[in-house]
């Protein structure tokens, strides 16, 4: 299998060119030691079941250029690969860390899960020759987020039953974040909080409330890092 749109391939901050090295964040060239430890440091200490799969069963990542014709910028994906795909992230952009605060852009999300985060925008599992727009089975980019009942109306769930899974929470309104390709979901509040929801297949009527969020999420990560179906795992268990 390969990855058809990149142009060049780099192992090591050591490989970037000068002129590569100013397309970058400051903390990519940094960390970006050839190893997985490094530059997926905050998950190696805050997530440590997802970091210890994710090191186990890919490649330490290496980094891959692009160009898209409407810009004169080249464009870097992060890349790690297994013996059955690819994931694919991307990094944040060369003032990120300088203008910005996890805690602010995710704060979504319970602060456990936001380190996740810090060396990317999110990643994503390419089977194919690249990429796609659609982010399914690992937490995304923000950027993916859709409010509860335009993913309900997208997929023909109940709208309804969707209005009244708002209803009984403490948010508003509610977004998506894992969206799983066997059509299940995981939700966060929109705007701010520490409460993950899980609706299996449009079943709003029975949302679960994960009761250990980071816990629970690591765990799935490494579950399907290691090659594991998403749809086999359960959550709110953990022993």
């Amino acid at each position: 299998m390969k990855l058809d749109r990149y142009d060049a391939f780099f192992e090591s901050s050591d490989d970037l060119s000068e002129q590569d090295k100013q397309e970058l964040a400051p903390y990519v060239i940094d960390r970006f030691d050839g190893s997985t430890d490094l530059f997926f440091k905050e998950m190696k200490e805050n997530l440590p079941e997802a970091f210890n799969s994710l090191k186990e069963n890919y490649s330490a990542p290496r980094i891959g250029r692009w160009r898209i014709s409407a810009s004169p910028r080249p464009m870097y994906d992060l890349i790690l690969e297994s013996e059955r795909d690819f994931i694919v992230g991307s990094m944040h952009n060369e003032n990120f860390h300088d203008l910005y605060n996890l805690d602010d852009i995710y704060k979504m999300i319970p602060s456990g899960l936001r380190h996740y985060y810090y060396a990317v925008q999110g990643l994503q599992f390419v089977t194919d020759k690249n990429p796609s727009i659609n982010w399914l089975n690992l937490p995304p980019s923000v950027s993916q987020a859709r409010d509860i009942l335009d993913y309900a109306k997208a997929l023909n769930y109940d709208t309804r039953s969707a209005r009244k899974m708002v209803k009984a929470t403490p948010y508003k309104y509610l977004s998506t974040w894992i969206v799983f390709d066997s059509g299940s979901c995981l939700f966060t509040s929109s705007i701010e909080g520490d409460r993950i929801y899980f609706v299996d297949n449009g079943d709003f009527n029975n949302f679960e409330l994960l009761e250990d969020p980071v816990q629970d999420i690591s765990k799935y990560l490494a579950h399907v890092f290691s090659g594991k179906k998403p749809q086999d795992y359960v959550f709110n268990q953990h022993s």
